[in-house]
């Protein structure tokens, strides 16, 4: 009983007690991550990682190369962000905010570059370049910036 009082009564919790979906624990615990700015703190320093090691790709030459592993961690942890936001969101607000497809994008576009990094071609370079799109996000951040970003996004869509 109180742990149901607990999550009914957190701050802003309007969703959870206006939807049915919100009655399956699992989908109240991902809300929660989702929603905390710890998880958004952690998920905007992995960008910053994954940028830096994106940027170190080819240069200089590694004995061993982390880069492999590194673009493996880096690409489940961002689909398991999208995973903790489709489950813990509803379908409208997980559309409502234009970032959540975008990230939904590289993910696949990460998996995929993933699953063919046998061959070294340009296409995985493509896809790689477009994980640096993720600094975007970033600049979500500051409040200027984001006003530009959704003006852009609005614009495109």
């Amino acid at each position: 009983m109180y742990f149901k009082k607990l999550i009914y009564n957190y701050p802003g919790c309007v969703p959870i007690m206006q939807s049915a979906r919100y009655r399956l624990w699992l989908c109240r615990i991902c809300w929660r991550i989702a929603h905390a700015q710890l998880f958004n703190t952690f998920i905007m320093i992995l960008i910053i990682g994954n940028t830096v090691v994106l940027a170190t790709d080819k240069y200089p030459l590694p004995e061993v190369d982390y880069i492999i592993e590194t673009n493996q961690m880096f690409t489940i942890i961002f689909a398991l962000e999208c995973i903790i936001k489709l489950v813990g969101l509803t379908y409208n607000s997980w559309k409502g905010d234009i970032f959540n497809i975008f990230d939904l994008a590289i993910v696949i576009a990460s998996v995929l570059e993933l699953s063919i990094s046998s061959k070294q071609t340009a296409i995985i370079s493509a896809l790689r370049a477009l994980r640096l799109l993720r600094l975007i996000k970033l600049a979500r951040s500051n409040f200027t910036l984001k006003c530009l970003l959704d003006s852009i996004a609005i614009t495109i869509v």
